[in-house]
C-alpha cells in the first residue's frame, strides 16, 4: 500500500492543532519536505517551533537548522546555538557535533575551543566518530589544564543526559 501523504497530512494537522507534539513535529517535516502539501520553509518553522517549545528534542534539532540557515527564519547563529544546545542535552548527537562546530569555528563572534572541545567530547562518548576526530583537533589548541577540565565537563554533561535517559 502505498502511503497518501495528503491524507495522512489531513488527519497529522488535527492532532497537531489539538497540541500532539508529535503531530506538530510531522507536520513540520511534512512542510519541510513537501510531503503531503506544498512545501513551506515558514510553516515548517512555525510547526517546528511549536513542537520545540514543548521541550520535543527532533524538532529542536530542526529549528535550530532553520535558524542557521536563514530558512523560513532570519537567519539568527544565537538562536540556532540556543536550540542546538537544547536537543544536545537530550542527546541528539548530531546537536552535540554541531554544537562544538559552532563554537570551534567562532559564528557567534568568538572562537571558543574550549566549549568546542567539551561538546565534541560529548558527542564522540555518544558514538560519533566524526565529533571524536574533531575534538582531536580542537584538542590541539588547549592547554594541559583545559583539556583535563573540558574532559571532566564533557564526562558530566554526558553522564546527565545518559542518568536522565535520554541517551
Amino acid at each position: 500500500a502505498s502511503l497518501d501523504y495528503s491524507k495522512a497530512f489531513f488527519w497529522i494537522v488535527r492532532a497537531a492543532d489539538k497540541g500532539h507534539v508529535n503531530a506538530q513535529y510531522n507536520i513540520g517535516v511534512m512542510y519541510e519536505n513537501g510531503k503531503g502539501v506544498s512545501q513551506n520553509s515558514v510553516q515548517a518553522f512555525s510547526w517546528y517551533k511549536k513542537a520545540a517549545d514543548q521541550g520535543f528534542a527532533a524538532a529542536q534539532f530542526n529549528l535550530a537548522g532553520m535558524y542557521w540557515r536563514g530558512d523560513g527564519v532570519r537567519q539568527d547563529y544565537p538562536q540556532a546555538v540556543y536550540w542546538l544546545e537544547k536537543a544536545a542535552y537530550q542527546g541528539v548527537v548530531d546537536a552535540q557535533y554541531r554544537l562544538g562546530g559552532a563554537y570551534g569555528t567562532g559564528v557567534l563572534g568568538i572562537r571558543d575551543f574550549k566549549k568546542a572541545y567539551v561538546w565534541l567530547s560529548v558527542a564522540a562518548r555518544s558514538g560519533s566518530a566524526e565529533a571524536g576526530r574533531m575534538r582531536d583537533v580542537a584538542a590541539r589548541t588547549l592547554a594541559p589544564a583545559e583539556l583535563a577540565a573540558g574532559d571532566a565537563e564533557a564526562l558530566g554533561i554526558y553522564n546527565k543526559i545518559k542518568q536522565s535517559g535520554l541517551h
